[in-house]
């Protein structure tokens, strides 16, 4: 009998240690801020066997009608963060609550083509305009992922079939499961003050409400510039792919010039306009061959790659603006040592593009580890 307590009893206890649940530990430099410190956080999951996760951090003040959004990547159970609190906030009592998401920031998506491919290429062109490409696998049914993103802010996420076509065209939905609302593995809470003292009838009534965060502004907030109006072509430009093209080269305007409207292909246009580009027309055939140090340049139009049929089937009448970007051009899977021909065209500049928005993205990414503490 007491044999098969103690059995019972050590089963019992297997089976509390499996199934452990995570837990969450912050430790910050102070509680007690002023304007112009930084607070330092650090968070250490325990219990947690995944390698990868997600750390939301929801902070309001105690009467509910401040609220601010941030998160960063959990590796090997541990995230850092650092949040400057500028004159602007105001003073007062502040919850932080620090929610678990088992992954990473990714990307699941489908390409919506009656016969889709076995395979696209992406390219990833973050806030620093750093640049990822890959070719990834899509699934016979039209379905395909990206695991495991981690990057500031925002990038910009460009989808083209690994096959070229003169309309490189791709349908494409996306879905970011870690921007939606979801089940906390783990959580806890703390507060801090701004140029105040923490009392008792602050924290006694306060309850934390991950759902009305919903539907409010994430953290970092746009920083107004002033400065000299730039032409409208090279704005154009710079908004395609998050600055993905707005690199050293030759500008052209389409919009303020008739120079390439008069011209009877693009092609045309740019002979003897770019020291190093060789371009050569065939006129047996309609065919070019262009080079820029020995190899051929990538070409895209609004911002998906294309081929040289998808450039010469753009009439020189709807281009708002060409960039011609020195080689090297880091921004396809294989790179292009020829540099790169972009093409923008006016239907783009209105807005959309040749091809519909089916293939471009904007993702959110992670808070930086500094960042400012604004509203």
């Amino acid at each position: 009998m007491k044999l098969n307590t103690l059995i019972v009893g050590l089963l019992l206890l297997h089976t509390q240690l499996s199934f452990a649940q995570p837990s969450i530990s912050i430790q910050v430099n102070t509680t007690g801020l002023k304007q112009g410190d930084t607070l330092l956080l650090n968070a250490q999951v325990h219990n947690y066997k995944n390698r990868y996760g997600t750390l939301h951090l929801y902070i309001e003040n105690s009467t509910h009608n401040l609220q601010w959004k941030f998160r960063y990547p959990l590796e090997n159970g541990q995230a850092s963060a650092m949040l400057m609190i500028p004159d602007s906030l105001p003073s007062g009592v502040y919850a932080i609550h620090a929610a678990l998401r088992r992954e990473l920031v990714h990307i699941m998506g489908m390409v919506k083509d009656k016969k889709p491919p076995t395979e696209i290429n992406y390219m990833a062109v973050a806030a620093n305009t750093e640049v990822a490409a890959a070719t990834i696998k899509v699934e016979p049914d039209g379905t395909f992922q990206i695991p495991n993103l981690v990057f500031d802010e925002k990038a910009t996420f460009i989808f083209s079939p690994s096959k070229k076509y003169k309309d490189n065209w791709l349908d494409v939905s996306l879905e970011t499961p870690v921007d939606s609302s979801f089940y906390h593995l783990a959580d806890t809470s703390f507060f801090v003050t701004v140029n105040s003292k923490l009392l008792p009838a602050d924290t006694a009534g306060y309850r934390f409400s991950p759902d009305s965060f919903a539907y409010k502004n994430t953290t970092l907030q746009n920083v107004t510039v002033t400065a000299k109006a730039k032409p409208a072509a090279q704005q154009l430009v710079e908004k395609y792919a998050g600055g993905f093209f707005d690199r050293e080269g030759y500008l052209f305007d389409g919009m303020s010039s008739t120079e390439i409207a008069s011209a009877q292909t693009i092609f045309d246009f740019l002979i003897g306009r770019v020291a190093g580009l060789q371009i050569h027309n065939s006129r047996l055939d309609a065919t070019f061959e262009i080079h820029w140090r020995g190899y051929e340049p990538v070409y895209f139009v609004d911002g998906m790659e294309t081929d040289q049929q998808g450039v010469l089937s753009i009439s020189p009448s709807e281009v708002a603006a060409i960039k011609v970007i020195r080689p090297p051009f880091y921004g396809v899977s294989m790179g292009s040592a020829g540099g790169a021909i972009a093409i923008f065209t006016k239907q783009g500049s209105a807005g959309g593009t040749r091809y519909g928005n089916q293939f471009r993205f904007v993702i959110n990414g992670y808070t930086p580890q500094a960042a400012v503490w604004a509203w």
